[in-house]
């Protein structure tokens, strides 16, 4: 009996960087995009924000790559995380890109490196996932580079935590000397090509000023001040009106769907039409990704038999009976915007779809189309 054929393996692992097997999410972010410039799916961690800010600031002024080509950026990023994985707490850190490889480094008692990171860090890791939001409240620049408004954070990270003179005070300075030591290791790493867990003050100082969940009073009031600027138009408006103490109270247990269209009459006529784009689209873009979903189940299920449409069709709900009405309903909520063409490409794409085996064709197809798509699931046929 030949061995099940398998397409590219992808991990329900959140914050790690995923294949977009349908490709739905990039449609997603471009919507989200739109309202929230600089936010995406992947940040849940505003503190990371910070961390990435002073990883700017204090490798300000290093040699911009090591001798095997690893960016100094990404040697801050493998301390902070060897860092973070040594705590005993692990409490929120599940969100924090880079942090399995970083446990598996601690648990195989090797060193971190280039071969043990992730394969594509500048793609999946911390600074990847929350540069653009840097950029966009301009706490760094394109290059990665600390601006005016990520001296303004880090001042107030440094007072709250008692770190004066880490920013840009002399080495005899308590935060001057930490931020030395840690430039050394960082230099070190880069000329090794490889970084072992911090110890003494450089370990305290990202388990004790730097934990991605515990972040201070005052930086999280100056975090929340970058977010709602009005500057960021509907970004600023959204962050302002979730601020609210009656839009808190109705978020709280509701589901994403419903709370976007109880936002909806309280938000300004782009917002509005942003959060009605984006309910649209997910109203139609669940049941698919659902589908998809159920595909895979079925064939891990049964690993050495083919998922077919007639055990999808006799074990999955049934998605497909309004699932028309839905794609024109998210044509007509995206139409206008930098996602309608690809909301239409979607829409023609399940246009046949009457029945739980034609919904299963068209995912399939859809998954074997999408450009880099592939993951996950074996091979279904029959």
């Amino acid at each position: 009996m030949p061995l099940p054929a398998v397409t590219r393996l992808d991990p329900e692992v959140e914050g790690e960087g995923s294949i977009d097997p349908l490709g739905l999410a990039a449609v997603a972010d471009r919507l989200a995009e739109a309202i929230v410039p600089g936010v995406t799916s992947r940040m849940s961690r505003p503190r990371l924000l910070t961390l990435l800010t002073l990883g700017s600031a204090v490798t300000d002024g290093l040699p911009e790559r090591g001798k095997d080509g690893t960016p100094a950026y990404i040697v801050f990023e493998w301390l902070a995380l060897l860092a973070f994985a040594s705590m005993e707490d692990q409490i929120g850190l599940h969100r924090v890109q880079g942090i399995l490889k970083a446990k598996v480094v601690q648990r195989d008692g090797v060193p971190m490196s280039p071969r043990r990171y992730l394969k594509a860090p500048t793609a999946f890791g911390v600074h990847a996932a929350y540069k653009r939001l840097g950029r966009a409240l301009g706490t760094i620049d394109d290059d990665l580079k600390c601006r005016v408004e990520g001296q303004n954070l880090l001042s107030v990270w440094e007072r709250e935590q008692g770190l004066d003179g880490f920013l840009n005070g002399p080495a005899s300075t308590i935060g001057g000397k930490l931020r030395e030591k840690l430039r050394d290791l960082i230099v070190a790493g880069m000329n090794d090509g490889y970084a072992a867990c911090p110890r003494g003050p450089v370990l305290d100082l990202f388990h004790k000023s730097l934990h991605p969940v515990r972040i201070g009073r005052m930086e999280g009031e100056r975090l929340r001040c970058l977010l709602a600027e009005p500057s960021g138009k509907t970004r600023g408006e959204l962050f302002s009106l979730l601020d609210r103490p009656d839009v808190r109270a109705a978020g709280q247990d509701v589901p994403e769907a419903p709370f976007l269209r109880f936002l909806q009459p309280l938000a300004s006529s782009d917002l509005a039409a942003g959060l009605r784009a984006i309910d649209a689209f997910e109203r139609a873009a669940r049941p698919i990704q659902d589908a998809f979903d159920w595909i895979r189940h079925i064939s891990t299920k049964n690993p050495r038999v083919p998922a077919t449409a007639a055990a999808f069709a006799q074990q999955a709900p049934n998605f497909a009976p309004d699932l028309r009405s839905r794609l024109q309903g998210a044509c007509d909520g995206v139409r206008g915007t930098s996602s309608q063409a690809d909301v239409e490409s979607l829409a023609r794409d399940f246009d046949s779809v009457i029945d739980p085996p034609g919904l299963f064709a068209a995912v399939l197809k859809r998954h074997q189309d999408v450009p880099g798509g592939r993951c996950g699931a074996r091979r279904a046929g029959g």
